[in-house]
């Protein structure tokens, strides 16, 4: 649901059947973007986040802030924990 520009996820979105992106930039968008922009806090993924009745597949990835926060207000919004798959990465080395 929310991920970096990529034109290979577009692709994905554009062949695929039920597959929903929507960029967001949470600090600076270039210029001209008329977009999403702001935090992925729970009112924007109520917002923008298929309703938990409809059992969505949910995959988060990111850094472990960004995964943890999202991950954790899905299943406060009713989301099943074994349909929020995540993916974690930071920063490596010293």
């Amino acid at each position: 649901m929310f991920v970096r520009r990529d034109g290979r996820l577009n692709a994905i979105a554009g062949d695929a059947t039920g597959v929903e992106i929507t960029h967001t930039f949470t600090r600076s968008a270039p210029d001209g973007w008329t977009g999403r922009t702001g935090r992925l806090d729970r009112h924007a993924l109520d917002e923008l986040a298929w309703a938990p009745s409809e059992r969505p597949l949910a995959y988060v990835c990111g850094p472990t802030g960004l995964v943890e926060a999202v991950a954790s207000t899905l299943l406060e919004l009713g989301h099943d924990p074994a349909r929020v798959l995540t993916k974690r990465f930071g920063p490596t080395g010293g």
